[in-house]
């Protein structure tokens, strides 16, 4: 099996949150915007707006624990 190397993006990324932006029409609503946000406790207690190319940088940036390697169990 190939495995590849993860890369230092949102989605990769232990602090990474995925957010959208609503606008309200009555009796539907549309989504307007999509977001990448930092919720890294470090950087404070509101949340960030980022791009993606900010994480490939961070000092803070941590792989996400639902990607990192599990133990085999027998």
């Amino acid at each position: 099996m190939t495995g590849y190397p993860i890369r230092r993006v949102p989605w990769t990324c232990r602090w990474g949150r995925f957010g959208t932006a609503i606008e309200d029409l009555g009796s539907t609503s549309k989504i307007d915007e999509t977001f990448w946000a930092c919720h890294n406790p470090a950087r404070g207690p509101d949340v960030r707006v980022t791009n993606r190319a900010e994480c490939e940088h961070c000092a803070d940036w941590q792989i996400a624990p639902r990607l990192r390697p599990q133990p085999e169990i027998w």
